[in-house]
């Protein structure tokens, strides 16, 4: 469903990386589905169980979870020929943070699990990756 509405917006890899890290969950309408209260983080492309409220009353599945979507990557036909001794990817680490705020350990409702050496706060670009051996 939210691929089908999204395709039309992908027009460059600016696009597609919104695409493939969307959680518009307080916008959009399957972000109810599951829920008897309110709306769903885990429903959206890149899922985020910390941002559903617990009063949302949604089901299992879909309440508030310590789990969604932790990174994304992508390459691409034109990468792939103009780069063909090496591989290329395009990478971005840690939970979506395009329209929602990014994930911080210390204010989620997972604080109290074990994170040791994980960062505080999860906000990090899109990279390139290469395979080539320097």
């Amino acid at each position: 469903m939210l691929f089908g509405e999204l395709h039309p917006s992908v027009v460059d890899e600016k696009s597609y990386e919104k695409v493939i890290r969307w959680n518009n969950f307080k916008h959009d309408a399957i972000s109810v589905q599951g829920c008897k209260e309110g709306r769903s983080g885990s429903n959206a492309i890149s899922e985020r169980g910390d941002l559903t409220l617990l009063a949302s009353l949604c089901i299992p599945d879909i309440t508030q979870i310590d789990e969604g979507g932790i990174d994304a990557k992508y390459t691409n036909y034109k990468m792939m020929m103009e780069h063909k001794e090496d591989m290329i990817v395009v990478t971005q680490s840690g939970p979506t943070h395009d329209t929602q705020p990014p994930f911080v350990w210390s204010k989620s409702p997972f604080a109290h699990i074990s994170h040791i050496g994980q960062p505080d706060t999860y906000a990090f670009p899109w990279i390139v990756l290469s395979s080539e051996v320097v």
